[in-house]
């Protein structure tokens, strides 16, 4: 682990042990499942940002 990254896979080589940190300045890390496959996705918080005001402004 290193104090620059927001997600970290297998940590100390254990399988599947994976730590997800969203406390991070500038970063947001997420899990999605794309055909059956755990994917980690790492954003910058700014299309983030961008991308929640966006869904929070658009009509119901």
């Amino acid at each position: 682990m290193d104090s620059d990254s927001t997600l970290w896979l297998n940590i100390n080589g254990i399988k599947s042990h994976h730590v997800l940190y969203s406390a991070r300045v500038g970063q947001v890390a997420v899990f999605t499942r794309i055909g059956g496959v755990m994917v980690p996705l790492i954003y910058p918080v700014d299309a983030v940002t961008t991308l929640i005001k966006q869904l929070k402004d658009k009509p119901a």
